[in-house]
């Protein structure tokens, strides 16, 4: 309903279209997938949130219909939409991608990977996605998870260790390796994924990491 009346109050103030409307969310909820509740863990019942958009016929890029885009997105890449949309460019390095070009192609080529982590506990974990399929490592434990969300877009069956995924799941491993390299909790050690190291949930301390990766 609240929703009604903001677009109603757009609508009178004849400011409809000129305005982008985003529905979106920050995390999912697990709703007893996996006999698990809540969110903060790597399946997609939890990392998965909606994202709606809606751009005014007299913004740049609004389309001319209805578009459904399959491609990886986040919630870093509404910033530097908005920007874009706007007719503004960042003065500064992000992490987002600008996501206006999918709005009139979207099979335009996107992102191949997502990575995504949660701290947790002992169910503290890393993960990696693609477009079809998903590593995820739990950083306690050491435990790896993987799933082919093609086939099995519920999660229900782990491949992991399974023969003819290995060079799949190594493809997976290294560029999850790559992105934890330099991180602070040092999670790679002589080259490989370490476990039992206790996550950083300091945003100061991961901003500054950020700003380093930005400025190599």
């Amino acid at each position: 309903m609240q929703i009604g009346r903001i677009l109603q109050v757009l609508y009178e103030e004849n400011i409809l279209e000129h305005t982008t409307i985003v529905f979106t969310s920050d995390h999912g909820e697990m709703l007893f997938d996996h006999s698990l509740f809540r969110k903060a863990l790597p399946y997609q019942g939890s990392i998965r949130i909606p994202l709606l958009m809606r751009i005014g016929k007299n913004l740049p890029g609004g389309p001319e219909q209805p578009r459904v885009c399959r491609q990886l997105a986040e919630l870093q890449d509404l910033m530097p939409t908005f920007l874009s949309l706007a007719g503004g460019q960042p003065d500064f390095a992000m992490d987002g991608l600008d996501l206006t070009a999918y709005l009139r192609q979207p099979e335009a080529e996107g992102r191949q990977l997502l990575f995504g982590e949660h701290a947790y506990g002992a169910l503290s974990s890393q993960f990696v996605v693609t477009g079809h399929d998903k590593l995820v490592w739990f950083s306690q434990s050491g435990r790896f998870q993987y799933f082919d969300l093609a086939a099995d877009p519920r999660e229900e069956h782990d491949l992991f260790g399974q023969p003819e995924r290995t060079a799949r799941i190594e493809t997976l491993r290294q560029a999850l390796t790559d992105h934890l390299r330099d991180r602070p909790e040092g999670y790679v050690q002589d080259g490989c994924l370490t476990a039992g190291r206790t996550p950083v949930d300091s945003l100061p301390i991961l901003q500054e990491y950020a700003a380093g990766r930005n400025e190599s």
